[in-house]
């Protein structure tokens, strides 16, 4: 999904509010996300558990695979100073706004 594209981008499920959401399995998923960003190997372990009942192997490994992605992404971007253009600041300040990004210790929007 692309802000250029879909202006009506539904965050809930991003900003707490995942049960709201009609996604199949959304807060599974994000639990999951959750726990691999910020819990303890044990919450890791129990949150992969619960999508290995309900979704099996398969969608563990695609989440977990996701989820490396954007963390290595993210760290190669800090590493080598990747800062947004202006252009993009101005596009997509309302989403971060929304998710209140600019305020996270990683936000680098300056010019």
């Amino acid at each position: 999904m692309s802000l250029q594209t879909n202006k009506n981008t539904d965050l809930r499920i991003v900003t707490g509010a995942a049960g709201d959401v009609e996604i199949e399995n959304g807060v599974l998923f994000v639990r999951y996300a959750e726990a691999i960003v910020s819990g303890t190997v044990a919450e890791v372990a129990s949150t992969r558990d619960a999508l290995f009942r309900v979704l099996g192997n398969d969608a563990i490994v695609d989440a977990a695979a996701v989820a490396a992605l954007f963390h290595a992404i993210n760290r190669v971007a800090d590493a080598i100073g990747i800062q947004f253009e202006k252009s993009k600041l101005e596009r997509t300040a309302d989403l971060r706004d929304q998710l209140a990004l600019d305020v996270m210790k990683t936000a680098r929007f300056s010019e």
